[in-house]
């Protein structure tokens, strides 16, 4: 959780960053506390480009749900297996879209209250954040460092 949760070096934050938004506010509350971040931009994105740079930066195969707003302004990020209450924190504060890992079963839901998700993969949300902390760690501690993926597939 510290890693979703970390506000540079963070997965959520390196999310929100990598689909060019700006940190807004704090969001996804688990165990009393806030996991993750709003972004905004003052250039929305359709949800097609997202997918497109979710695809390319985290080499995976996003599956999306697209029943909201056509124009992407906010977003709600919660990296790994954030669920319905992180999803209904979402819907709360009127976010066009919701990006995690994966989910339970969510589909009738979302398609009733008529926003766009999209699940980019519970490891490929997960390890953005490790690949920026080794920078960090590199380039505050001069250590070398060498990130090595094996994929889940999941």
């Amino acid at each position: 959780m510290p890693l979703d949760a970390h506000p540079e070096s963070g997965n959520n934050a390196q999310l929100i960053k990598t689909l060019g938004f700006e940190i807004d506010k704090d969001f996804a509350e688990y165990g009393g506390q806030s996991i993750s971040f709003t972004g905004k931009t003052q250039k929305p994105k359709s949800i097609e480009e997202i997918v497109k740079i979710l695809e390319k930066e985290l080499s995976a195969t996003c599956k999306v749900l697209p029943f909201g707003k056509k124009e992407i302004k906010t977003i709600g990020v919660c990296s790994g297996g954030g669920g319905y209450p992180q999803f209904m924190q979402a819907v709360e504060l009127g976010l066009d879209l919701y990006l995690t890992g994966d989910s339970t079963e969510m589909y009738q839901m979302v398609k009733d209250i008529g926003m766009n998700v999209v699940f980019a993969g519970h490891h490929a949300t997960e390890i953005v954040g490790v690949k920026d902390l080794a920078k960090v760690v590199k380039e505050k501690l001069g250590v070398e460092t060498l990130f090595i993926d094996i994929p889940t597939g999941l």
